[in-house]
């Protein structure tokens, strides 16, 4: 069990999705148990591949929420 500001991480399962055409990606589930005992399961999506993908500027930009400071 991981816990990370406040909340308990209870599992997670992966499970690999390959789509009509051919692209491969992880599908995440992750139980996570919140400060007030509940218990949420966010999911999300991640390409397994190692290669890089690059983007230009200006797509980095639209993609980017402004709020949030920028690493890269």
């Amino acid at each position: 069990m991981i816990v990370n500001m406040g909340r308990k991480i209870l599992s997670v399962k992966e499970r690999l999705v390959t789509t009509n055409d051919g692209q491969r990606f992880v599908h995440r589930v992750t139980a996570v148990e919140m400060p007030n005992g509940k218990t949420r399961y966010p999911e999300d999506y991640y390409d397994p591949s190692e290669t890089p993908v690059l983007i230009t500027e200006a797509e980095r930009q639209r993609l980017s929420i402004p709020v949030y400071q920028k690493v890269i």
